[in-house]
């Protein structure tokens, strides 16, 4: 077994070790789906690289692979896109189409030419490069911004022969690339520490940072038209409540019921209540 393996198989267990210590905190959420998915994204690059240790095996054999394992990769980010209850279970079955549709190639290749090249095509090539900017851009303004940008370049290098730019094609690009992705459960799993401050805004806060920029625009839009419907002086932002007169205890009260219907869709009460004592954010 080769330095690079092994290097790839610790990597593999030391992020499934990290995902394992986190997954309490995802247990009252519907983010229990994309975190079952990253397992068995992680298993599938683990399966490749020791499938890749037989010297028997062919080379387009390999490269196939490593492509199902590194496409499952972006199961997570489908199954977040659909984590809003009750929608949340069956939107697993479109994850799980999404994942048989990118690795359609390689049953054409196994039925058509056996022994050929992997050949994804140039629409699945910049399907990928959409994939990936949609992954990066949902968590770019949040916490997770630095591990996100980490687990897209794990993904381009993992994917970087079924890529448009596949002619910058580098040897060792699938090692690196389990790495890279390995580095970005590390760095969320550091930046993943609870706020030291219990209120509304860390409620918001802590939902905008695990369910990415698609959801929190949802949900800011759900609450600012409940405010101007309701004739609200504050607002939901990007960073919080704006404009919240601290004096106005009905109006704090509707808010908090209007939130917490909302974010039921997504969390449980418990995670609610975990995360406020009271309704203490600050006017801007």
């Amino acid at each position: 077994m080769s330095g690079a393996v092994i290097f790839s198989l610790v990597c593999i267990g030391l992020a499934l070790a990290l995902l394992k210590s986190k997954r309490h905190r995802l247990a009252s959420t519907t983010l229990i789906a994309p975190y079952r998915w990253a397992w068995f994204g992680l298993l599938m690059l683990s399966a490749a690289e020791m499938f890749g240790t037989n010297p028997n095996l062919a080379a387009s054999t390999l490269d196939a692979l490593r492509y199902m394992a590194a496409t499952t990769t972006f199961c997570p980010l489908m199954a977040i896109l659909g984590a809003k209850r009750p929608q949340n279970v069956g939107w697993q079955f479109i994850v799980v189409t999404l994942w048989i549709v990118l690795i359609l190639p390689v049953g054409e290749m196994m039925v058509f030419w056996r022994g050929g090249v992997l050949d994804v095509g140039p629409l699945r090539q910049w399907f990928f490069v959409v994939l990936l900017l949609v992954g990066l851009s949902n968590y770019s303004l949040t916490r997770f911004c630095v591990p996100v940008l980490l687990a897209t370049t794990g993904q381009t290098l993992l994917l970087l022969p079924h890529l448009p730019i596949a002619s910058l094609h580098w040897s060792p690009h699938f090692h690196t690339g389990v790495g890279w992705l390995a580095g970005s459960v590390l760095v969320a799993w550091l930046v993943a520490k609870p706020r030291t401050t219990k209120n509304w805004d860390t409620v918001w806060s802590d939902f905008r940072d695990a369910f990415g920029l698609v959801w929190s625009l949802r949900v800011m839009e759900r609450m600012n038209s409940t405010a101007k419907l309701s004739g609200w002086q504050s607002s939901l932002t990007w960073y919080g409540f704006s404009g919240l007169d601290l004096d106005n205890t009905q109006e704090q009260q509707q808010i908090e019921r209007a939130l917490r219907t909302v974010l039921r869709r997504f969390v449980s009460d418990s995670w609610i209540a975990s995360r406020v004592e009271g309704f203490t954010s600050r006017s801007r």
